[in-house]
């Protein structure tokens, strides 16, 4: 069928995914780029008046006797750019012309007038593909050295291997792969595409999991048909059991080349523990054969236990450091979003809460605000590796799907004269491991901490919505502080280290190696007297807001894993017993007689906003 689609302004709504499905599907036809999808975009330049060269490569196991009927150029702004050409090449050379060096296409190239913001390019007899890559590219002269010509390219966001390679006249003189950068935004219409395809990222599988359960296969992988992907039907095998599933996208994947996805598809265990072998198949697109290769295989090691990894996230920070009220809430946030499994602690310096120099610190801190995931991975304990907004639950979450070869439980328990807290350290081995240095820290932290005077006092940047406010920190425990002075009084700071086994060398040491299945049992004491800050006087204000971390670290310094506990005597209350609630009147917010919100309720008389908007008063008895 002849392609409907005849001009230039249809073609680059076309080209940034805008056309419906049914267009693609009555021509065959098919866009390429990587700018759909809403993929954000950035801008790239020398800032200097020189001539620039840029590409990216197309790849695809089908790609060939497909054709290239045209490509789209965006510019931030026609002024200022001449010399345009579209061009189309097998690799990317340099032949010196007049002691310069001259890009030189091997397939064709055309000169191009720069009539719009944005080019479109149909060439005369469309190119027919010969090879599994090819790379499309457009050079021009950025003429003067201001304005739109300072950064005259546009690249998306997308970060893939070969999407964005640069040469200019003067500053990059010889071919560069800039891919870590971005991908050049040129868009192509590719013709004889496939209707229904997709190919797999990744062909090996190396599967983890515990007997008897499922395991959820995260399948990246690329869109090649011109309908796009709306359901996937695959078939797996273990050992000698073979069997199939149906699975329907819940976010269809566009209908442009390449356009990734993700799926996750659902394989159960056997119930015998040790390695198997397993190999995934996706047969189906939409209901109809995958016409592609999209197959991987590997191997799946099943544990009789599967151990849960719990990210430590290690904040430090100050109450003189204007910008670390970000890291408070940052783990405030995390403790509301996952009560059970994340585990934060926050090392003060400088201020009342300080119980150790930074030398004496378990990573090497440069500056405040500082945070380490598992002393791996430095980060923020707010926006994580985001340039903006709430992001540490993304990075934290990446570290909680590492694999840990350690099941980390703990409890802790006060004495009865409410003097000493006993720590438990109960942790298993799923498989055989070298452990020689491995050992085993205790630390005690203490939620709601709180004081008066300039120590307890927390400098803010953020104050009368500076950076942003609200719109830019939405969540409700930033209020004080885009609401607040620049010195914020009463603040509760949350998981805050007052004592650890580490200060004193009493880390508890592990053997050299430990068998599959293997437990071992560790304990420590703390003397509550002891825990104190760097001046000498007692953080222990409430045994209720006491709990024990157990972080099990390799010989390298960095946590394997832990465990977190709170800690628990005989007489303590750990609920509100003393309010009748239902299933609609449950506890949602506490704050003390101030009216300052609280994360917890503390010893005295607390005021209790229920889910149903009622308040009401509980007085807390330690």
């Amino acid at each position: 069928m002849e392609n409907p689609i005849k001009n230039i302004a249809l073609v680059t709504l076309f080209s940034f995914g805008l056309l419906p499905t049914a267009a693609l599907a009555d021509t065959g036809d098919i866009v390429f780029n990587r700018t759909s999808g809403g993929v954000a975009t950035t801008n790239f330049g020398t800032k200097k008046a020189e001539t620039y060269d840029v590409a990216t490569l197309l790849t695809g196991s089908d790609l060939k006797g497909m054709t290239i009927k045209s490509l789209t150029i965006p510019f931030k702004s026609k002024n200022n750019i001449t010399d345009l050409k579209v061009w189309l090449s097998k690799e990317l050379k340099l032949e010196k012309v007049n002691g310069k060096k001259i890009n030189v296409p091997d397939i064709l190239s055309q000169d191009v007038t720069i009539d719009a913001d944005t080019i479109t390019v149909t060439f005369a007899e469309p190119y027919t593909i010969t090879s599994d890559s090819i790379y499309l590219g457009y050079s021009f002269k950025a003429a003067k050295n201001e304005g739109t010509a300072r950064t005259p390219v546009i690249l998306s966001t997308t970060v893939t291997d070969g999407g964005f390679f640069v040469h200019s006249s003067s500053t990059y003189r010889s071919w560069m792969d800039y891919s870590a950068k971005g991908s050049a935004a040129i868009s192509a219409l590719l013709g004889g595409a496939l209707a229904d395809a997709i190919e797999v990222s990744t062909t090996k599988l190396d599967l983890i999991a515990q007997t008897g359960q499922n395991v959820d296969v995260n399948v990246e992988f690329e869109n090649h048909g011109y309908n796009g992907v709306k359901s996937v039907d695959y078939e797996y095998t273990i050992d000698d059991t073979k069997a199939a599933q149906h699975l329907d996208l819940d976010t269809p994947v566009e209908p442009v080349y390449k356009a990734p996805g993700t799926i996750a598809l659902s394989i159960p265990v056997p119930n015998a523990k040790g390695g198997h072998k397993v190999s995934v198949k996706l047969t189906a697109v939409n209901g109809k054969a995958n016409p592609t290769k999209a197959e991987m295989d590997g191997s799946l090691y099943a544990f009789t236990k599967m151990p849960k990894h719990r990210a430590v996230v290690e904040e430090y920070t100050g109450t003189w450091c204007g910008f670390c009220p970000r890291g408070l809430v940052g783990l405030e946030v995390m403790n509301k979003l996952y009560p059970d499994d994340f585990i934060g602690i926050s090392y003060h310096n400088g201020d009342a809460m300080e119980i150790m120099s930074s030398a004496s610190f378990p990573s090497d801190v440069s500056g405040f605000p500082a945070a380490f995931l598992d002393r791996k991975v430095e980060t923020d304990a707010y926006y994580g590796n985001s340039n903006s907004g709430f992001g540490i639950d993304q990075i934290w979450k990446l570290m909680c799907d590492q694999f840990t070869p350690v099941v980390a439980d703990a409890t802790a328990t006060l004495s009865k004269d409410k003097a000493k807290v006993s720590v438990n350290a109960n942790l298993t081995f799923v498989k055989e491991l070298e452990t020689k240095g491995y050992n085993v820290e205790f630390v005690l932290v203490s939620d709601s901490l709180h004081g008066t005077g300039s120590s307890w006092t927390q400098s803010n940047y953020y104050a009368n919505g500076a950076y942003g406010g609200a719109e830019t920190f939405p969540e409700e425990e930033f209020e004080p502080f885009y609401n607040g002075a620049s010195k914020v009084e009463g603040i509760y700071f949350p998981d805050v280290i007052i004592a650890t086994s580490r200060l004193g060398g009493n880390n508890a040491a592990l053997k050299d190696s430990y068998v599959e299945d293997e437990e071992a049992k560790l304990s420590y004491t703390f003397d509550l007297s002891a825990a104190v800050n760097t001046s000498g006087e007692s953080l222990v204000q409430s045994t209720k807001n006491l709990r024990a971390v157990v972080l099990v670290c390799a010989a390298d310094g960095t946590i394997v894993n832990a465990a977190k506990a709170a800690v628990k005597a005989e007489g303590d209350v750990t609920g509100i017993s003393t309010v009748n609630t239902s299933a609609t009147d449950t506890p949602s917010e506490v704050y003390n007689i101030a009216g300052q919100r609280l994360p917890n309720m503390q010893r005295g008389l607390n005021l209790v906003k229920m889910s149903n908007n009622k308040t009401v008063k509980v007085f807390l008895r330690k």
